[in-house]
């Protein structure tokens, strides 16, 4: 029996997939696919020389643009540009180059040809739908690991969330076609960053949270997705008991995703791992908070801290874990240090 995996769910798998560290089972479901879609099909012209809608995705190209991300995820680059180059049809020089750049870890370098590549308008052959949906969802990707937290969170906004009058709705995200695989993580990590690093604005952030809490569908893509992040800015908002629900969701998921792991997968593991790290300093500080009024808080602070310096960052770390563990330890030290008695300073 075929069964079609429209793009709707085809986002929601992948989505689930990464979320998980589940890619391994991700890419045979859509593989499979892939195969039975090709079952019967009359062959037709080399891709190079197709003509499509400049604005559609073709269902083919969401499923292959599907699998390659989850190779992606494996850091399994050869397989990555043989899906590219192979299956999404003449891929401009520009992509070639900036899939080089990133399997070699240079990140700015890609970076800066795939904003190259967005920015540009005066191409001889218009690029394929499914490429310049490439280059927006792997260059928020390549900004989040930089660091460029206001401009993904201004890319975001502009490419995605204006409605007809130019003005930025963020309930937007819900509308695109896979919001928790692209758009939605590099929203909230973006604006929530920028909180962190002592914006004036959240951008909207609360408020958008909250609304979207009332949707069913919604936060159970926000828990899933983001719980360590909402955790966060629980915290951040001194909601403790809020923080302290998202932390447990993000312990119980976190669990589960390293029981599912395998030798063959060594470096979702360690991605996992340094999760592990921001997941347990969250819930230190959360710990200490509790016992705030109590005679022994500035030593269980002290020690908190002493433990903290001795897990240091290793060259070969995840640069976006370094930036997340850097930002949220300075919020963590701002909690806790405004409930030390006022002759524990020194701690």
């Amino acid at each position: 029996m075929t069964i079609e995996i429209h793009k709707r769910v085809q986002h929601f798998l992948l989505s689930a997939c990464l979320g998980s560290r589940m890619e391994a089972l991700g890419i045979l479901v859509l593989e499979r696919q892939a195969l039975l879609s090709k079952r019967g099909e009359e062959p037709h012209p080399a891709r190079k020389k197709m003509r499509r809608d400049a604005d559609a995705l073709s269902q083919d190209d969401a499923l292959w643009l599907s699998i390659a991300e989850m190779y992606k995820s494996l850091n399994m680059w050869d397989v990555v540009r043989g899906v590219v180059q192979g299956k999404l049809g003449a891929i401009k020089e520009e992509t070639q180059k900036a899939l080089e750049a990133e399997a070699t870890n240079s990140h700015v370098k890609a970076f800066l040809l795939y904003r190259q590549s967005l920015d540009t308008t005066d191409w001889e052959e218009e690029p394929l739908p499914a490429e310049n949906r490439l280059w927006e969802e792997w260059y928020s990707n390549c900004a989040a690991i930089l660091g460029q937290w206001s401009e993904l969170e201004n890319f975001v906004e502009k490419r995605f969330l204006q409605d007809d009058a130019g003005e930025v709705d963020l309930n937007r995200v819900w509308l695109l076609p896979k919001p928790t695989a692209a758009a939605l993580p590099a929203l909230v990590h973006s604006k929530l960053m920028n909180i962190l690093d002592g914006s004036e604005s959240d951008g909207n952030l609360i408020a958008f949270i909250d609304q979207s809490m009332g949707d069913h569908r919604h936060r159970s893509m926000l828990e899933g997705d983001l719980p360590l992040q909402l955790g966060v800015l629980a915290a951040h908002q001194e909601k403790f008991e809020q923080a302290n629900v998202y932390a447990n969701t993000a312990t119980s998921m976190t669990l589960l995703t390293l029981s599912q792991y395998s030798v063959l997968t060594p470096n979702p593991l360690l991605d996992t791992l340094q999760n592990v790290q921001l997941l347990t300093e969250l819930r230190d500080c959360l710990n200490n908070v509790k016992y705030a009024d109590r005679d022994f808080y500035s030593s269980k602070v002290k020690q908190t801290v002493t433990n903290w310096k001795k897990q240091k960052c290793r060259i070969d770390d995840n640069p976006l874990m370094t930036q997340c563990l850097a930002s949220y330890r300075d919020l963590y030290l701002h909690i806790m240090e405004k409930k030390l008695p006022e002759d524990s300073w020194r701690f």
